[in-house]
């Protein structure tokens, strides 16, 4: 039996994130059996989504071969898909649990673990020789051989680790909602952890994709991936005001019971 060093990583990262996002979920009243189950129909709609998602926008990789869609070992699972995935099969759960209020606990205590487990799963990229980037000269560039370069690139041999710069930004980023958590900034269950992380991956992602070589079907300067998180990033932004309202509100009411 062949050792898939890709396949270990990925399996290890999942493994981590997920005791940390445990971790958090039973310290806010989540119990251990929800929990899990609710991790696992994550899971099953991440898979489903990343891998979805790239061969959506990466068919030309498949179209002559199509069992190789089913090559997940090979690399090709995209974050982008996964959270969408992941938050689909986690809103069937909680649908069908008819638990719904526990909603915000526990998409919040999902991103103590998410970023963490993001950032180890971009050791698999670094190994597998792939999400690197633009050709560059700059201290910190990694080689690449040729058999691993993409048509079009074959005569460079130094790239921008995009794996490596996308890896430390999410850990910045889980740093912060450890510091925001330590400090009661949000409240958990408000939701606000979950969004914001997801908005700021958003944000990571539109400009680092301008330093990829295989960015799919590009329009007006953007990808098809770009402009996905655009849409996105506008989606969230609206509930993220909507929420902020829904607080002033909250506050107003209080103020107008008290000098009655």
């Amino acid at each position: 039996m062949q050792f898939h060093w890709y396949g270990f990583i990925v399996g290890l990262a999942t493994l981590i994130g997920f005791l940390l996002a445990e971790k958090k979920a039973l310290s806010i009243g989540i119990s251990e059996r929800f929990f899990s189950l609710g991790f696992f129909w994550t899971l099953v709609g991440g898979i489903i989504g990343a891998r979805s998602w790239h061969v959506w926008t990466d068919f030309y990789l498949y179209r002559d071969n199509l069992l190789d869609i089913f090559y997940v070992w090979q690399g090709g699972l995209s974050i982008l898909g996964a959270i969408f995935g992941g938050f689909i099969g986690l809103y069937l759960f909680l649908f069908f649990s008819k638990k719904l209020i526990k909603k915000n606990l526990f998409l919040d205590s999902v991103v103590f673990g998410l970023p963490v487990a993001q950032s180890i799963g971009r050791v698999a990229n670094a190994i597998n020789q792939e999400l690197y980037g633009l050709p560059t000269d700059l201290p910190w560039k990694i080689f690449i051989p040729f058999e691993k370069r993409l048509a079009g690139f074959e005569e460079f041999s130094h790239f921008h680790p995009l794996f490596l710069y996308e890896g430390l930004m999410v850990m910045i980023g889980w740093l912060i909602l450890v510091f925001f958590e330590k400090n009661k900034r949000w409240q958990l269950g408000s939701g606000k952890f979950f969004l914001w992380y997801l908005m700021y991956y958003g944000i990571i992602r539109f400009f680092l994709d301008f330093l990829r070589i295989d960015r799919s079907s590009v329009y007006f300067g953007l990808g098809v991936n770009q402009w996905s998180i655009l849409c996105i990033e506008l989606f969230l932004t609206y509930f993220w005001l909507r929420k902020n309202n829904q607080v002033l509100d909250s506050c107003k009411c209080n103020l107008e019971k008290k000098n009655v």
